[in-house]
């Protein structure tokens, strides 16, 4: 079964139609999956309880730390029937002790170092295929300086001044 969230989301604006898309791309390949279309409270529910063989979905960090991402998504700790986010149930010792030791590091350049190896071992798992990314957009005049996009996506306006 492959599940799908009916509500739009910043990364998945028309759910349903990327859903038609890949599943018409895995029937051409011989795999045969239902669609199992539910609200996005009733989705997070489904996969966190691993309902699902394969799905839809994606993520909105709030703080910009590749900790945000790669430990909430991809860790063991994370991988547990019921509360899961590492939806796809990835248990890796490895994978485990990289980001556990990124968790420890205060130093910038060990950690970025740490993430790229365990982005490394995440993409030779290969437990998802990420199939886009958000666009964030704004619009303000010309006049109008010092409107920052934040790490995480947030538009941020503590800056901002009219010339």
């Amino acid at each position: 079964e492959f599940y799908v969230p009916t509500t739009p989301r910043p990364y998945l604006p028309d759910p349903g139609m990327v859903a038609q898309i890949i599943k018409a791309n895995l029937e051409e390949v011989g795999l045969k999956l239902k669609l199992v279309e539910q609200d996005f409270a009733s989705h997070l529910v489904s996969l966190r309880r691993g309902d699902h063989d394969v799905a839809l979905m994606g993520w909105v960090g709030d703080n910009g730390d590749p900790d945000n991402y790669l430990y909430v998504l991809f860790d063991v700790e994370n991988a547990q029937l019921g509360t899961a986010r590492n939806v796809a149930f990835l248990k890796d010792a490895e994978l485990h002790g990289l980001l556990e030791a990124a968790q420890k590091s205060s130093n910038r350049d060990e950690r970025t170092r740490i993430y790229a190896a365990a982005q490394t071992r995440i993409g030779s798992l290969a437990p998802w295929v990420p199939i886009a990314h958000s666009q964030i957009s704004f619009v303000a005049l010309s006049r109008i300086t010092g409107i920052e996009i934040g790490a995480n996506g947030q538009i941020r306006y503590e800056k901002v001044r009219r010339e």
